[in-house]
């Protein structure tokens, strides 16, 4: 997924072959990456717990590991992207 910090209001989009998550906090001092995982946590209905940045603590592409089936990911995914698009 890619990142983008400092947006006006923190979002779930689709890009092309990637997930796109733009977050309203700066990239100071790990602020985004807190946000982001707050955000993932909403999205996926789980404890923040649940989620583990892997990769890209610094950088704007990051992989997030997500403690829940595969399936029920692809699904939380699919009705958040379907109600951005209205």
């Amino acid at each position: 997924m890619r990142v983008t910090p400092r947006s006006s209001t923190s979002a779930l989009e689709a890009g092309e072959g990637f997930l796109r998550v733009r977050l309203t906090a700066p990239p100071v001092e790990g602020k985004a990456n807190k946000l982001l995982l707050e955000f993932l946590s909403q999205v996926f209905g789980i404890p923040m717990r649940r989620l583990q940045l892997v990769k890209g603590i610094k950088g704007r592409e990051k992989v997030v590991l997500v403690d829940m089936p595969l399936p029920l990911v692809a699904e939380k995914i699919e009705r958040v992207l379907s109600r951005e698009e209205r």
